[in-house]
């Protein structure tokens, strides 16, 4: 699949060189691809800490303006990261009493309620019958 999207993205830069000379959008599209495969190439590079730090050391001997807003903007995903993990960390979380749960309601005449299974869930029918004396002749 990588192969087809690299053709795809081939013909995109294609077709930015063509436009190139008819619209100013051109030079976007034809850089795009451009965008794809350097992310690409920075997950390859980063997979080593080696390799990320003589990568990360020629473009600082080349440009440090390039390598400084590189360290920066790293820095700043970071501090969000870590921002982000602490607030999900910090939160207090309310304590699970009791889950709720859809009983028949002893206490009534047979409701359906929602609450907590006190006395152990659905009530038994033999109970429901004799409380509401269904079954039972009234001499």
């Amino acid at each position: 699949m990588k192969h087809v999207a690299n053709v795809l993205l081939l013909g995109v830069v294609l077709l930015g060189i063509a436009m190139m000379t008819d619209t100013p959008w051109g030079l976007g599209v034809a850089l795009a691809p451009f965008v794809v495969w350097g992310g690409r190439f920075l997950l390859l590079v980063h997979r080593s800490i080696w390799a990320s730090i003589v990568f990360w050391a020629g473009v600082a001997y080349f440009s440090w303006q390039a390598a400084l807003v590189v360290l920066l903007s790293f820095l700043a995903v970071q501090m969000v990261k870590v921002v982000r993990q602490e607030g999900v960390r910090g939160r207090k979380h309310r304590r699970k009493k009791d889950d709720l749960h859809l009983y028949l309601d002893s206490r009534s005449t047979g409701g359906l309620g929602i609450g907590p299974m006190g006395d152990g869930g659905f009530q038994d029918s033999y109970d429901y019958d004799q409380r509401c004396h269904i079954g039972m002749s009234e001499d």
